[in-house]
């Protein structure tokens, strides 16, 4: 089980990466276009964060629900800002909330313990 856990957290590095390192991209671009690559990358992060809660859950280890909770709403309100911001072009408010909320969500799964 530990593989699984270890390449489900892997693949989420990768959606993290894609999607700051899309942001980071266009930023310095000075777009604020939200990228395809941004969006799968945030699509990413939702997937593999709800199956690495699962892999925790079947291994008995203890999952703190309200941080879980937490990071759910702001991955899932960065992935529809994401596909809105994709769809609409260049929207700076847009673009710009999605790349803070995910810096966010990056601060509760360091800092909260």
């Amino acid at each position: 089980m530990e593989i699984i856990r270890q390449s489900l957290l892997f693949l989420h590095f990768v959606g993290l990466a894609a999607l700051l390192g899309g942001f980071v991209v266009q930023w310095r671009a000075r777009s604020t276009q939200v990228t395809m690559v941004m969006v799968v990358g945030a699509g990413a992060q939702i997937l593999t964060g709800l199956l690495l809660v699962g892999a925790q859950a079947l291994d008995d280890h203890p999952i703190d629900g309200a941080q879980v909770t937490a990071k759910l709403i702001i991955g899932l309100v960065v992935v529809i800002l994401a596909q809105l911001g994709r769809r609409r072009g260049e929207v700076a408010g847009l673009f710009y909330t999605v790349g803070l909320l995910t810096l966010v969500d990056v601060g509760i799964a360091v800092f909260w313990n």
